[in-house]
């Protein structure tokens, strides 16, 4: 009776550390998730700052909501159906036990999950070769930034002709201007401080809008309709975008569903 006791108990505990260790060896999650539909005809996208184990999100699409799980811009993510860049939703998840920021690989990580269980999302890489992209550079009188002073961020604001950052790396402002210009934006700068910026442009006809998910190459701009994006870069920058080539892998969507609301 001992020895079977014994057996028992080795056993139960055996399968107590093979849970433990099947739950510290799972990717991170957020514990609590509610997505909701967002119909409120303003196209405008917030995104919170990642503070207190949170993922805020407003009038996102799945589309951009990729974006921030895998790291890729627009033009690397392709098929699925069509409302993954026009159906919008409001996110709000939360991370127990994380009393401050999320580390930016782990808040992807998150994302991913989240993308995995609510969306049903599954893809896979394709690898491209060298295509037409542009580089970000300083131009010779040096930057126009502004360090960030201890204030609150990461926060992006984007409309049509316009984007606001605070406390941000040029890794943001190279994500927003990849969406803008339809092609990769390489940031070769140097800088690695965090930055507040602002930057007002006149978009084109062909410029993609404040909607994510739906780039397009900009026309050239005439003289009369104010500063396009290139020259604003350079006037209230003090960057500049210059032709140059990058290699360029493609996240396939191979299944993806609307998720419930709750």
């Amino acid at each position: 009776m001992m020895r079977l006791c014994s057996s028992l108990t080795l056993s139960i505990a055996a399968a107590v550390l093979a849970q433990a260790q099947l739950k510290t060896s799972e990717e991170p999650h957020f514990d609590v998730v509610a997505i909701k539909p967002n119909a409120d005809g303003d196209y405008r996208v917030y995104v919170g700052p990642p503070t207190g184990g949170r993922f805020s999100a407003t009038g996102i699409t799945l589309r951009l909501l990729m974006r921030y799980g895998y790291d890729v811009q627009d033009l690397q993510i392709t098929g699925g159906p069509r409302w993954i860049g026009t159906d919008r939703w409001n996110i709000e998840a939360k991370a127990a036990g994380v009393p401050g920021r999320l580390p930016a690989e782990q808040q992807s990580r998150m994302i991913r999950a989240l993308l995995a269980e609510r969306f049903q999302l599954k893809v896979h890489t394709e690898k491209k070769k060298q295509v037409p992209a542009y580089a970000l550079m300083v131009l010779k009188n040096g930057p126009k930034l502004h360090e960030n002073a201890g204030d609150p961020g990461p926060e992006v604001h984007v409309e049509r002709g316009h984007m606001s950052f605070q406390k941000v790396r040029l890794a943001a402002l190279t994500a927003q201007l990849t969406r803008q210009l339809g092609k990769p934006v390489i940031d070769m700068t140097n800088l690695t401080g965090e930055y507040d910026l602002v930057l007002d442009w006149v978009p084109e006809p062909g410029e993609n809008s404040a909607i994510p998910g739906q780039p397009g190459p900009p026309e050239p701009a005439s003289e009369n309709n104010g500063p396009s994006i290139f020259t604003a870069l350079q006037e209230q920058v003090g960057l500049r975008l210059a032709p140059a080539k990058a290699p360029l892998d493609v996240l396939v969507i191979d299944h993806v569903e609307k998720p419930s609301e709750n």
